[in-house]
């Protein structure tokens, strides 16, 4: 009978180490830093994402902010809202006697604008001697013009009416010839004007960031200000040029202008 007994006695030595061994697992684990799941160099911050994905930082955003921030750290992607997704990936509209010309409309492009005079931008034309900028309505109808320009960009002197949908076209004229951007075989460069009540949302929220970059990139891509947007967010990527999670969500808003097909985020 001995021997069953050492051999007991055995079994419940080493339970009791497998049992300290284990307590002592739980005791470290509840007294080391969880490493975030995902983490970012966010401005003068650092914002996270936890193991159980609540998002670490960014404390004194209100909460559905939060949750945006989160599910986008989450899923390394933003979802293109409604009110921008008839302004990509658009038919051919605007025709016209000019030919189609070798150079690139920048901005604005499939994207809203917070205010009623945007910046329009495009590349050089090498021999061009003018640009001429020019916007219509919905229907087609010219609204405003630039007149003779040198320079590659220009902004309208009155505002444009907002809520609306509005295309441009930039002429060049080179050597006697008028060249045209977008070329009649190609979309129209579309763009939105917020509303005023949406572009006051838009500018209280952004003072709530508080200079974050990455919380300032969400704020703007659910509103379909996409140029913004674009530019917050690749403040992220060159703050974390190792990370995969802020290299996506900026792809992700600048497939928007490109993807027709993709499907609009239903909540916004």
């Amino acid at each position: 009978m001995r021997f069953p007994l050492r051999r007991l006695a055995v079994v419940a030595a080493l339970a009791a180490v497998l049992v300290a061994v284990a307590g002592l697992s739980v005791w470290l684990a509840e007294r080391t830093p969880q490493r975030p799941a995902v983490e970012l160099v966010d401005g003068s911050g650092r914002v996270g994402l936890g193991p159980q994905g609540q998002l670490l930082g960014l404390e004194s955003l209100p909460a559905e902010w939060r949750r945006d921030v989160a599910a986008a750290l989450r899923t390394g992607r933003l979802d293109r809202p409604r009110q921008i997704a008839d302004l990509a990936g658009a038919e051919a509209a605007l025709r016209g006697p000019a030919a189609a010309a070798p150079f690139t409309l920048l901005a604005p492009i499939a994207t809203a604008v917070a205010g009623g005079r945007p910046t329009f931008r495009w590349t050089p034309l090498a021999g061009a001697e003018s640009y001429a900028v020019k916007v219509f309505d919905p229907d087609l109808r010219p609204v405003t013009t630039s007149g003779p320009l040198t320079a590659t960009e220009w902004a309208p002197g009155q505002p444009l009416p907002a809520g609306t949908v509005y295309a441009w076209q930039v002429v060049a004229r080179r050597g006697g010839e008028d060249l045209i951007a977008p070329g009649p075989q190609s979309p129209p460069a579309l763009f939105r004007v917020l509303a005023p009540d949406q572009a006051r949302a838009v500018a209280s929220a952004a003072r709530e960031a508080g200079g974050s970059p990455l919380a300032l990139g969400v704020l703007y891509a659910r509103s379909g200000l996409v140029d913004d947007a674009e530019r917050e967010l690749a403040r992220v990527v060159a703050a974390n040029p190792g990370s995969a999670t802020a290299r996506d969500l900026l792809a992700s808003v600048r497939a928007w202008r490109s993807t027709a097909a993709q499907p609009p985020s239903p909540g916004v």
